[in-house]
């Protein structure tokens, strides 16, 4: 057995503190691992060199070697990069030796091609969690533009004690329940439902029910049209076992009615973000916000037991009515009584879930289907020219 938990794969002649270098140059053997709990792998473009037939038992004797809730890191050359900056003529010589290797020596071979899509695919396959996007903290391989890295998490069992709650209107999306029946079971969530005529009362409800006879660790709010599979709650879980700090996590979910994400985030100014780069995105977990949603949104119940309540109050303007400059929603004022609390709110940025909605169609000329959001016809009546 290792005495490191820590192990650097391809690691050359570099030296990463708290890890053990291993390559083959030196006539280690990185494949199979035979040691077992294993906090971290790092491989830095050493799996390209493997044919693809050996790449699935490859990753899953790596992820085997990790301890529940250690983290394997991949880094290979990005195919999808590589392929278009050589397209375009960009030092084609470079991009070709990214592609089939430096050809040094009888070890300087790569098999293997990657872009983001399988690399993920085979990272999810192998029981992985959390799958993200990771820099190098050392200038090798990895650091470089046109290389492709991505980190998953072995999942902890057994999972927590966690309660679903859901607020219903009398009739909704039956896709909601599709997923909740083939996904939520599976990492042991509950789930009861409330319905009636005030949505945020029934959800207040049902919390405080499951507070009081499940006594559960973690609290599971659902939405009648959110669309997830197993995948989306394992990655929550991880999340708030790896993110203490995180008093509540959210999926991100596009809105309905707009274009933009269910959630606000506010600068060191004080004032709500309207645009953040893309790269903070997609290199990141989870990013702190003001607002969210409790569309499959995890909370840690004793935080919500020690809320003052009333939990969900609305609002109204200074002429008692709902759209003046202090009127408020009640999941926007629970939020404001949550932050105000002490708590905090992140939105995990790779966990994507979707929001169901319902499309009109119609047949044109053509006898082709033209989609509409019937918010749009009862507005404008039907599209223009189907039959023109």
């Amino acid at each position: 057995m290792l005495a490191e938990t820590k192990l650097n794969l391809g690691a050359g002649d570099t030296q990463i503190p708290g890890f053990r270098a291993m390559d083959a140059k030196r006539g280690d053997s990185i494949f199979p691992l035979e040691v077992r709990g294993l906090s971290e792998i790092r491989a830095s473009h050493c799996l390209e060199h493997f044919p693809a037939s050996q790449i699935q038992s490859i990753i899953a004797n790596w992820v085997d070697a990790l301890e529940p809730g250690g983290t394997l890191k991949i880094a290979v050359p990005d195919f999808g990069l590589i392929a278009q900056q050589y397209a375009a003529g960009n030092d084609q010589m470079a991009y070709q030796s990214f592609i089939m290797g430096a050809q040094a020596d009888e070890l300087d071979f790569h098999k293997t091609i990657f872009d983001e899509d399988t690399l993920y695919t085979l990272l999810r396959d192998a029981g992985l969690v959390c799958i993200r996007r990771w820099k190098s903290e050392i200038d090798d391989c990895a650091a470089l533009p046109i290389s492709l890295n991505l980190a998953g998490t072995k999942p902890k069992l057994p999972y927590p004690k966690i309660a679903g709650v859901i607020s219903v209107p009398r009739l909704g999306f039956n896709d909601f329940w599709a997923c909740a029946y083939a996904h939520l079971a599976g990492a042991g969530v509950t789930l009861r439902k409330s319905g009636g005529a005030y949505w945020e009362r029934d959800l207040a409800v049902a919390i405080e029910q499951a507070l009081d006879e499940e006594n559960p660790e973690f609290i599971l709010t659902c939405d009648y049209d959110t669309i997830f599979d197993a995948n989306h709650v394992h990655d929550l879980i991880d999340l708030a076992r790896r993110y203490p700090e995180a008093h509540a996590i959210a999926p991100l979910q596009a809105a309905r009615h707009h274009d933009r994400p269910i959630f606000t985030a506010v600068g060191t100014d004080g004032k709500v973000i309207q645009r953040v780069h893309r790269d903070e995105l997609v290199n990141g977990e989870i990013v702190k916000v003001r607002t969210a949603h409790f569309g499959l949104t995890l909370f840690r119940a004793d935080k919500l037991k020690a809320l003052p309540k009333p939990w969900m109050t609305r609002k109204f303007d200074e002429n008692g009515g709902y759209h003046g400059e202090n009127a408020m929603d009640p999941d926007v004022q629970f939020w404001e009584s949550w932050a105000n609390a002490g708590n905090s709110i992140y939105v995990a940025l790779r966990v994507p879930v979707g929001h169901a909605d319902l499309t009109v169609r119609w047949p044109d000329i053509n006898l082709e289907a033209i989609h509409q959001k019937p918010a749009d016809f009862f507005k404008q009546g039907p599209p223009r020219r189907l039959w023109k």
